[in-house]
């Protein structure tokens, strides 16, 4: 479905990956525009317009503006593609999944980022800090029960909770997190990368990650 719809994002960014993710998913025909983390470019003023917090991913529908990577997909989806399963109008169906995007945001990517965004991006990185990891730890655990017995996240169908909590396991991916332990979540993960848009998706992080971190 064409439209005049502009998604910003970063392939380094684990928000943008999930709303990337989707947009391939759901074959919505976007324009799609890189705004570079790295160098600064969120910060300019003309993006500021888009996004005053400054931060990616972002949206702009036609002077509609949007931000929050959980926010976006749901968007997308409801607008161009409403008839997908990837957030289905069912409205059982579709609160499953808010329940699953809300664990994420709380628990799971709540927990990640601060453990591990200090042992990659601070200057000096900081060692592991073992009470952040309890709250990983817990949230690992409850990650692994909900894909007990399920394909995908909320069950046979691919969703946007598959991609909003792959995009924050993806964080852990940086500092190679021994996830052993997890069996549903590594069969997940690798089921994962079968996806058709995995490869498009991702090889920019592994790249940024290959070079980055040794």
């Amino acid at each position: 479905m064409s439209n005049n719809c502009t998604v910003y994002y970063d392939p380094i960014s684990a928000p943008s990956r999930g709303v990337w993710m989707t947009i391939r998913a759901a074959k919505i025909d976007v324009k799609m525009k890189h705004v570079n983390i790295l160098t600064g470019e969120v910060k300019q003023e003309w993006y500021k317009k888009v996004n005053p917090e400054m931060l990616v991913p972002s949206l702009d529908d036609n002077g509609f503006h949007l931000w929050e990577s959980r926010a976006v997909m749901k968007y997308l989806v409801s607008k161009f593609a409403p008839d997908s399963d990837l957030y289905p109008k069912d409205l059982q169906k579709r609160a499953t999944i808010d329940q699953l995007l809300d664990f994420d945001l709380n628990q799971l990517s709540g927990s990640i980022r601060p453990f591990v965004i200090p042992q990659v991006f601070a200057d000096p990185k900081n060692p592991p800090d073992a009470e952040k990891e309890k709250l990983v730890v817990a949230g690992l655990e409850k990650l692994e029960h909900y894909l007990e017995g399920k394909k995908n996240i909320t069950g046979d169908k691919l969703t946007i909770a598959d991609f909003a909590i792959w995009q924050s396991l993806s964080i852990l991916k940086l500092i190679d997190y021994n996830l052993s332990s997890y069996k549903n979540i590594c069969a997940w993960w690798e089921r994962s990368t079968k996806w058709p848009f995995y490869t498009e998706c991702s090889e920019k992080l592994w790249a940024f990650k290959a070079a980055n971190f040794k």
